[in-house]
């Protein structure tokens, strides 16, 4: 009987991983045997030459910290992101014959693909839903408009490593007795949450803020309604002891290669003006604006003439009606799992994170003022709208 279970088990993931592999292919359908980049202009062929570098390094033939394409300047390599995860798998293909081009835009998929079978795993196997709401979910994170606006800029791309963090954590969680298990976890997270930071600031700062911010609102969730979080935490410390120390001594020490590089370039970027950011920052409506050539809602937005207001394309990666719907309707309707303490800090924590974001009006108003201003490292997010391709994750989970 168990076994009649489990094989029925895997032919629906099978199927699940067949209409997910059916979804990559036709979100890269303009992409895949054509001799088109994944971003044609500036942005995709910078990053891709970034990338070639750790290829040339690997072979001996450039300096780490020194890029051919800026020579004589020294010192290069931290003036933008450093790219290393897409480097080592740039450098893989590149090894077994394509060339720079093919190299760097399979790269860009093969990442893309790992991000949705992890979130696919994620949901079914980690969260415990069906495969139906995981498949849904999964779909609604690595297809969605907003990842389709923002992945002109690759290097946002390394969005798609943080299921896969997730999975490690929970994992780590689940095996808290168990501390050979535990420690394969932790070092498992620590190496992938590294490679994000060598790869993209972005997606390391979002995911910082994103934390961070969901144990502010954990803490004053429990200090309303005591849910036992206090325990739970002295629990864990008292459990994992010592090996905390370890987790966050090596986290610190794989860092500070990256510290000593780019926190000169990024303390140099912070000298822009908050008029800069604010060009960045998406209004109320442009959290529904998923770009006039969007088949549900393109009509509606062109005859809003949204694009008119001279902000940057970037604002057009609102989340799709399907998925908001989906986030508001589940916490208004399902009451049962309203009350579960996590879903609701999740919850509450991406409708902050919105509101963050948004411009409160067209002069610039906005509570992203007080990230830019006292929050480590803001000064140098220049596009905060993309904090909403972040927080597409959390909502589809």
């Amino acid at each position: 009987m168990k076994d009649k279970k489990v094989r029925e088990e895997l032919i629906i993931d099978a199927f699940a991983m067949l209409f997910l592999l059916a979804g990559e292919l036709y979100f890269f359908r303009n992409i895949i045997g054509t001799g088109q980049l994944i971003s044609d202009g500036s942005d995709g062929r910078l990053t891709m030459l970034i990338a070639e570098h750790w290829y040339n390094v690997f072979k001996g033939k450039a300096s780490i910290m020194d890029m051919g394409m800026f020579y004589p300047a020294k010192n290069t390599l931290a003036y933008s992101d450093m790219l290393l995860g897409f480097g080592l798998i740039h450098s893989v293909l590149r090894v077994v014959g394509l060339d720079i081009f093919r190299a760097y835009k399979y790269t860009i998929m093969l990442v893309h693909l790992t991000g949705t079978v992890s979130s696919y795993y994620l949901l079914h196997r980690k969260l415990n839903l069906c495969a139906g709401w995981s498949v849904f979910g999964t779909v609604m994170f690595s297809f969605s408009s907003t990842y389709a606006v923002h992945i002109y800029h690759t290097q946002l791309v390394s969005l798609s490593l943080i299921p896969l963090a997730a999975v490690f954590v929970i994992s780590f969680y689940n095996n808290l007795k168990n501390r050979k298990k535990r420690n394969v976890y932790a070092f498992l997270f620590i190496i992938t949450a590294e490679i994000i930071l060598y790869t993209a600031w972005y997606i390391f700062f979002f995911t910082v803020f994103f934390v961070l911010g969901v144990i502010i609102t954990g803490i004053i969730l429990n200090v309303v309604n005591d849910c036992g979080l206090w325990d739970k935490t002295k629990d864990f410390f008292k459990t994992v002891k010592y090996d905390f120390v370890i987790y966050v001594a090596a986290l610190i020490i794989i860092a500070l290669p990256f510290l000593i590089m780019e926190m000169s370039i990024i303390k140099m970027s912070s000298g822009r003006e908050y008029s800069e950011v604010c060009y960045y920052l998406p209004e109320m409506i442009d959290v529904i604006n998923v770009s006039s050539k969007n088949w549900l809602m393109g009509g509606l937005l062109t005859k809003m003439k949204l694009d008119a207001r001279g902000f940057s394309f970037e604002n057009a990666a609102g989340f799709s009606p399907v998925l908001l719907a989906t986030f508001i309707g589940f916490y208004i309707f399902v009451k049962k799992d309203r009350k579960n303490s996590w879903i609701k800090t999740i919850w509450i924590t991406v409708v902050l994170g919105i509101f963050l974001t948004v411009r409160l009006s067209k002069d610039g108003l906005s509570l992203w003022w007080f990230i830019y201003k006292f929050f480590p490292g803001g000064s140098s997010i220049r596009a905060g709208v993309r904090y909403l391709l972040y927080l597409c994750l959390p909502m589809a989970a």
